[in-house]
């Protein structure tokens, strides 16, 4: 089950979409603009899954990082590097900073340590329509990331940018699924079971609790289905534990 979504608000504009080359060939993943705590502190932060940004098994980080939040812009373009044609532009950030386990360890030891976070600073890092700030955390609306276990049992949204759902008869469409969530060490931590998100969406945001105003605290990022990370997960989503 996945659909897309539809109420616009904080988290339209916070998730992107995250294009990168990985060994010659691109590839896009998805992003989130989270809340650093500060919005003059020079930089901005955004959330992603750790196997977005780094390649454990050769031990290097992807290059060409590019951040183009609010993609879904209902049809007029599919996931490219002109950030001319999209609402608010891309950004490129300056650094990844990624867990020490997923780096030392091996799919799928280091399931809970897939987790990143880009560091993008507010001067020089932004292309696009020059009205826009150049300040990520100023340009568009911000994410929370709690570090307290979340509520099992409860309903969690996954969210993101399908990669089967970024094609010239159906560009860019940002979708979500709604499950409960349940916990599952053996799998290396959070699943929600009949999420029919598919690749592409890797490193978009779980978020519990989310309001008319599309606002919610994030508890973990889409991860891995039942056959790794390269596959479509559609029987379940996967995801780390952020606590």
């Amino acid at each position: 089950e996945d659909n897309p979504w539809e109420l616009g608000g904080d988290v339209l504009q916070a998730v992107g979409r995250l294009i990168f080359t990985k060994g010659g060939a691109d590839y896009r993943c998805s992003a989130t603009a989270v809340t650093d705590g500060n919005v003059d502190d020079g930089r901005s932060i955004i959330l992603t899954a750790a196997h977005c940004v780094y390649d454990e098994s050769n031990k290097e980080f992807h290059t060409n990082l590019l951040f183009i939040p609010n993609q879904d812009d209902k049809g007029s373009d599919i996931s490219d590097v002109d950030c001319d044609n999209d609402p608010y532009g891309c950004w490129t950030p300056s650094f990844a900073v990624i867990d020490n386990e997923w780096r030392s360890a091996l799919w799928p030891s280091n399931i809970p340590s897939d987790y990143a976070f880009l560091v993008v600073s507010d001067v020089g890092s932004h292309q696009g329509p020059s009205a826009v700030d150049d300040a990520l955390d100023n340009a568009v609306k911000t994410l929370n990331i709690t570090f307290q276990p979340p509520a099992v049992g409860d309903l969690a949204y996954a969210m993101g940018y399908p990669g089967d759902e970024d094609t010239l008869t159906n560009p860019s469409d940002f979708r979500y699924c709604r499950r409960v969530l349940e916990e599952k060490p053996e799998r290396g931590g959070y699943v929600l079971e009949g999420c029919g998100l598919s690749n592409g969406a890797s490193g978009g945001p779980w978020i519990q609790n989310i309001d008319d105003e599309g606002k919610g605290e994030i508890i973990a990022v889409n991860s891995y289905g039942p056959a790794g990370i390269a596959a479509l997960y559609r029987s379940y989503m996967g995801g780390p534990r952020l606590h």
